[in-house]
């Protein structure tokens, strides 16, 4: 092999895992929507140790008649402009139709108490991967957006740059040198 395919042969390599990588990730997301799945990025330590911030928790949309004390649930707290909250159940009780619920953070020193029906979905947490959601908290960052849309403008310019290259280029000669 030739010093001057080399290079070619890096850009394919390269563009074809990442391609590859992010066929796998749409795959996978769709996957687990299809399965009932949601993944969550942790924002805060109010779980911490179990859950800490940058964690990915995935969550299933689960009947709040079907939660227990210890459960770790993902809900929207009305008390705080319906913010998403992942915390664990720590007492239930039930009055008439209504589920009266207590959570509160691993690390927190206070519960917090909502209401729901027995009917309605609740998140609950089946999975938790550690650090795994820390690019999505590096990407909320304007700076890194702004680096990661640099990045993306220069390697496009590099792949439309070498198809150039390639169509000005015939027989193996190039025209720009011969002139």
């Amino acid at each position: 092999m030739t010093p001057a395919l080399r290079p070619a042969r890096w850009s394919r390599i390269l563009t074809a895992t990442l391609m590859t990588g992010a066929l796998l990730t749409a795959g996978l997301a769709l996957g687990a929507r299809l399965a009932g799945l949601q993944p969550l990025v942790e924002r805060s330590d109010s779980m911490s140790p179990a859950i800490v911030a940058g964690d990915l928790v995935i969550i299933r949309a689960v009947p709040a008649d079907s939660i227990a004390v210890g459960d770790i649930v993902s809900f929207r707290d009305s008390g705080r402009n319906n913010v998403l909250v992942t915390h664990r159940v720590v007492a239930l009780h039930q009055v008439g139709d209504i589920i009266g619920v207590q959570s509160q953070g691993d690390a927190n020193t206070a519960a917090e108490s909502w209401t729901t029906p027995p009917d309605a979905q609740v998140g609950r947490a089946i999975a938790v991967w550690a650090h795994l959601g820390d690019p999505a908290i590096l990407l909320d960052a304007p700076l890194a957006r702004v680096c990661l849309a640099a990045i993306l403008v220069v390697l496009l310019a590099l792949i439309v740059s070498r198809r150039y290259r390639r169509r000005r280029t015939a027989g193996g000669v190039d025209w720009r040198a011969s002139g």
